[in-house]
């Protein structure tokens, strides 16, 4: 249970700092907001945000399963 916590705060500091990484290219950048976003943004972003978004899916069909399935159990 504890490497879950760690792994969490590490996953944290990791959007911080692409947070501020990105801010500071977007802001030294000749791009608009959607040009950046598809071609300005550094590759690990892309790959951060992947993660982050198949984590969110996965929490939810698996609520909804729990939620389907709890009678059953």
């Amino acid at each position: 249970m504890v490497i879950l916590y760690r792994f969490l705060i590490v996953w944290v500091v990791l959007h911080i700092i692409l947070f501020f990484v990105e801010r500071y290219r977007f802001r030294h950048s000749d791009l608009s907001w959607y040009g950046f976003k598809s071609h300005g943004m550094l590759d690990i972003t892309y790959f951060v945000l992947v993660i982050d978004r198949l984590g969110i899916e996965i929490a939810i069909l698996g609520g909804l399963i729990y939620w389907i399935i709890q009678p059953l159990i």
